[in-house]
């Protein structure tokens, strides 16, 4: 019975440690979509940026209102000049719909005018397929002050 025991614990370490690697191993392909987003903006190529969001965002912002909202932020925030993550973390789901890894990146972003929080959160289908942007949040006075 205590082989058994120590048998279980042994399975549930390795599949912690193997679950776990995953997701690690995928921070820097996250950190790629956002800064290829944000080498876009910098760039005033917002068609390009747009490439980096996934179906599913455009399903609850279309894509036409959401290319018309980057110009206005940028036009409040003024032009994009540094960012830098502070805060990462990805989580995996498993069920019927929407299995996959999440990930949230957390930036403060340096604009002409103002400076930025955002926070993206990114979504890999279990199934396979491209790391994109599933949801976008960006914090600033200067959306409120413009």
């Amino acid at each position: 019975m205590k082989r058994f025991f120590l048998f279980l614990i042994f399975i549930m370490v390795l599949s912690a440690q193997t679950t776990g690697c995953g997701i690690a191993e995928e921070k820097s392909a996250t950190e790629n979509v956002v800064t290829s987003y944000f080498e876009a903006v910098k760039a005033k190529d917002f068609d390009k940026a747009l490439s980096f969001y996934s179906p599913k965002f455009f399903e609850v912002t279309p894509q036409d209102d959401w290319l018309e909202a980057l110009k206005t932020i940028n036009a409040k925030l003024g032009d994009l000049q540094t960012y830098k993550l502070t805060s990462w973390k990805g989580n995996k789901q498993v069920g019927t719909a929407g299995s996959g890894t999440y990930y949230e990146l957390r930036y403060e972003v340096t604009y002409s005018k103002y400076p930025a929080k955002e926070v993206f959160n990114i979504f890999k289908p279990s199934a396979g397929g491209e790391l994109k942007i599933q949801g976008h949040n960006i914090n600033s006075i200067g959306l409120i002050k413009e």
